[in-house]
C-alpha cells in the first residue's frame, strides 16, 4: 500500500495547525481573548487529526521505507516547522499565563494594602467593609471600591 494519501495528509494537518497555530500567537499578543475560544476549539479537533495521521504512518513504517529521500526530507522538514511553531505557540500561551497572574496578584496586593489602610475586609459584595465580629455593611451601605495600581507589569 502506498503511504502517499497519509503523507500528503500530513503536510496539509500540519499546515493548518501550523496556521492555527500561528492565528492563536497572534491574538495572544493582540489581547484578543474574545476570538480564543473558537481557535483553541480548532486546534485541538486538527491536533486529534495530526494524532492519528502521525499513528497510521508509523503502523506503515514497511511503506514509508519506500520513500525517496526527498519525500523524507520533506517529511523532516515539516515536522520541524511544526516543532517550532508548537515551542512559540507554547512560549506565547505561558507568557499570557505570567502576565495574567502578575495582573491578579498586583490587584489582590492592592486590596491587601488598602485593607490594611483602612483597617476593614473586602467583603462579598465587592465592597471594603468592617471587619468581622463588628456590624456588617448591607448591600446598600457598601462602600464603592476604588484601587489605583502603580506598577508596571
Amino acid at each position: 500500500m502506498s503511504v502517499q494519501p497519509l503523507t500528503q495528509e500530513l503536510f496539509s494537518v500540519s499546515d493548518q495547525l501550523i496556521a492555527t497555530m500561528e492565528q492563536e500567537i497572534d491574538h495572544l499578543k493582540e489581547q484578543r481573548l474574545d476570538a480564543m475560544s473558537g481557535v483553541q476549539a480548532e486546534k485541538n479537533a486538527l491536533s486529534i487529526r495530526y494524532q492519528q495521521v502521525i499513528a497510521d504512518m508509523i503502523s506503515q513504517k514497511e511503506a514509508l521505507q519506500t520513500l525517496s529521500e526527498g519525500e523524507r526530507q520533506a517529511i523532516r522538514d515539516a515536522q520541524a516547522k511544526f516543532k517550532r511553531t508548537a515551542r512559540r505557540n507554547r512560549s506565547a500561551i505561558r507568557s499570557r499565563i505570567k502576565v495574567t497572574q502578575r495582573l491578579i496578584d498586583t490587584v489582590v496586593g492592592a486590596l491587601k494594602d488598602r485593607q490594611t489602610a483602612t483597617g476593614a475586609v473586602y467583603n462579598r459584595y465587592g465592597a471594603i467593609g468592617t471587619p468581622a465580629g463588628e456590624e456588617h455593611a448591607s448591600l446598600t451601605q457598601a462602600a464603592r471600591l476604588n484601587v489605583s495600581v502603580d506598577q508596571k507589569l
